[in-house]
């Protein structure tokens, strides 16, 4: 019970609680959790087009397409190139959640312009005059235009979702405009690109990094 017995208790005790420690310890998910099946695509640009979630919905870049300095790691410069999704059922669900990194170096200046952030015929999210972004469902029948508007040269998480009724538009994790819409969604009959509006063809100047498509609502 001397001071030979304390230190040696404190030098037991040490590593024993830092074990503990480590096993309490909540895991560290990475970010394109492949074991999450609400995950249906997740795209981070490293020098390539790979989808890390478990459906292996990879895409295809454009002839032009360039991978620079992202806000982690690598992005995708949508300033002279675009990613093609091919269709895939794991992509058609009822509910999504959109997020993505953005930054653009210039936003439209025209009411009827637009810059293509990701688009099918089922859900799609661009950025329109002033720097708005406008989430859109349906081949764009409901749609709902952020109360805010993104800055250039600057990085910003942009999130759509929709779910029990609502079209919701969010700039990091903060919401920015809401909608209703009770129809539900289309089905998906169209592959996705990353980086273009289509048809019209319009495309995102800026970089993207860090997509990810979930078949549910998940937080922003």
């Amino acid at each position: 019970g001397g001071p030979l017995d304390g230190r040696l208790d404190a030098s037991i005790d040490a590593p024993i609680d830092g074990a503990i420690d480590t096993i309490d310890a909540p895991p560290v998910l990475a970010f394109c959790n492949a074991a999450d099946p609400t995950l249906r695509g997740c795209y981070r640009f490293e020098n390539n087009l790979d989808d890390g979630s478990m459906y292996s919905n990879g895409g295809t870049g454009t002839a032009s397409y360039t991978n620079v300095n992202g806000n982690i790691g690598r992005a995708l410069d949508a300033s002279g190139s675009s990613v093609t999704i091919p269709f895939d059922s794991s992509l058609s669900t009822a509910q999504f959640t959109l997020k993505m990194w953005i930054r653009p170096s210039s936003v439209p200046s025209g009411a009827s312009s637009r810059m293509g952030l990701i688009d099918n015929n089922k859900w799609r999210m661009f950025v329109q005059m002033g720097g708005r972004i406008r989430c859109a469902i349906n081949d764009g029948t409901v749609e709902v235009v952020s109360s805010a508007t993104v800055p250039v040269n600057t990085w910003t998480r942009v999130t759509c979702s929709y779910g029990a009724g609502a079209l919701k538009v969010f700039f990091d994790g903060v919401q920015r405009g809401s909608t209703s819409s009770g129809n539900g969604l289309d089905g998906l009959s169209t592959g996705t690109t990353i980086g273009r509006q289509e048809p019209s063809g319009d495309p995102f100047d800026g970089l993207i990094d860090d997509v990810q498509i979930f078949s549910a609502v998940v937080a922003p």
